[in-house]
């Protein structure tokens, strides 16, 4: 197996303590939980949509990023939620009135761009397990679930591809710093935003 570029290394390692704190938000919890309801998982959606869009529009306009990463536009989740959300019920308009955040985080240069990816890819690892759990559900269905990357292949390629990419980016302090400060920010940044997912009106 081969291990782990400095710039990888760097991006787990100071990321562990936000990820696993973002594994006790209560809201996101929510997902995993045997009474789930259909009201609840599209509220969810709602605020992970008002996250990832104001986000994937940060992102696109860095230009080196794009570059970088090709398939970029099949990576982003904003055309799959407001999909599942349509699926669910909710109107063009309404989903054009839901909340988005204004606290995005910083992606101006490709190094903050990478390690806010970094959130955004690894979130697909765990989006596996979560529909793993979720397929119980009637309201989970196909029309429903895009969000929620449910082929483990196309998972497993696009993180190999991503950590393929990771290796070939600069490896020096500064880039691989920038990198990880921005990943860290990115986790707060959601475990925060997501605590209002059931509580915003």
């Amino acid at each position: 197996m081969t291990s782990p570029s400095p710039l990888h290394q760097s991006l787990k390692e100071s990321t562990r303590g936000a990820h696993d704190q973002i594994e006790r938000n209560a809201v996101l919890k929510r997902l995993l939980a045997d009474d789930l309801t259909k009201n609840e998982y599209t509220a969810i959606l709602a605020r992970y949509l008002g996250f990832f869009h104001p986000l994937e529009e940060n992102l696109s306009s860095q230009p080196e990023l794009r570059r970088n990463v090709p398939d970029f536009e099949a990576r982003t989740k904003t055309r799959k939620l407001e999909h599942d959300l349509a699926a669910l019920g909710l109107s063009p308009e309404q989903i054009a009135r839901l909340p988005r955040t204004e606290r995005v985080p910083n992606a101006a240069t490709f190094a903050k761009a990478i390690g806010v990816l970094y959130v955004c890819e690894g979130s697909n690892l765990g989006g596996r397990l979560i529909a793993k759990h979720l397929s119980k559900f009637d309201f989970f269905r196909d029309e429903t679930s895009s969000f929620f990357e449910i082929d483990p292949q196309v998972v497993g390629s696009r993180w190999k591809a991503f950590l393929d990419l990771l290796s070939a980016l600069p490896q020096d302090s500064g880039f691989i710093g920038e990198a990880s400060s921005a990943a860290g920010l990115t986790f707060s940044t959601l475990d925060s935003w997501m605590a209002g997912a059931l509580t915003s009106k």
